[in-house]
């Protein structure tokens, strides 16, 4: 139904399309308006519609041709509901265009740092955003920062000012999530130190009481 109430400024032609259940076209009511019409052939074609369109700027008045198709045939308009093939029968519908522009609102499920430092946060329909960025502090000498409990280190005066970067950037290093540190520590290296350690200790022990025994004797000798 085309009607004139809402866009009277706009308007080229009134009346009323009628369609069949398969989409194709199948008449036209219409009543001319104050430019232009439609009309129905001979046949029950509906004819091509010269359209004279009149602009308010002083443009020069500019035909519009509109070509309805042959009555029964949806051959005149493109209806996207379902295709058409060449002799008219419709086809199976056909997706031409998607375009997502936002998402439904979604509670946070889920979140992790990335190796840039970002804290990322899931929600449940799928969008995924970054939140927060971690920095990471630089020292000029972090030997020299001061050791505490807990793997704790504090600024001192010898090891200056702390800088804070961007994690993978001019000396930071990267931020691995959901990870433990592992010991640096050889084993094989350690436990053969304290083997020997435990060794040299046992002949120490030996050599004192060989010592004494002597001492012993010694003193036995006089008496």
């Amino acid at each position: 139904q085309l009607d004139a109430t809402d866009h009277p400024n706009g308007l080229i032609q009134a009346g009323t399309i009628t369609f069949d259940g398969s989409g194709n076209l199948q008449s036209f009511d219409g009543v001319a308006a104050t430019i232009g019409a439609v009309t129905v052939g001979t046949t029950g074609d509906l004819t091509d519609a010269d359209i004279s369109a009149e602009w308010t700027n002083g443009s020069d008045a500019s035909a519009i041709n509109l070509d309805f198709g042959t009555i029964g045939l949806g051959n005149g308009i493109t209806q996207f509901a379902a295709g058409a093939d060449a002799n008219g029968n419709n086809v199976d519908y056909t997706t031409h265009f998607i375009n997502q522009n936002g998402a439904q609102a979604g509670t946070m499920v889920n979140y992790a740092l990335t190796e840039e430092g970002f804290l990322q946060i899931e929600f449940a329909n799928g969008v995924k955003r970054p939140v927060y960025k971690l920095a990471i502090a630089t020292f000029e000498a972090a030997d020299e920062m001061e050791n505490h409990t807990g793997n704790v280190y504090r600024q001192t005066r010898e090891s200056g000012d702390y800088l804070l970067r961007e994690p993978g950037l001019n000396g930071a290093g990267n931020v691995v999530a959901s990870a433990l540190e592992g010991s640096n520590v050889d084993l094989a290296e350690e436990f053969t130190n304290m083997i020997v350690t435990q060794r040299a200790y046992s002949a120490n022990t030996k050599t004192i009481t060989t010592t004494d025994e002597m001492l012993d004797e010694l003193i036995s000798i006089k008496r």
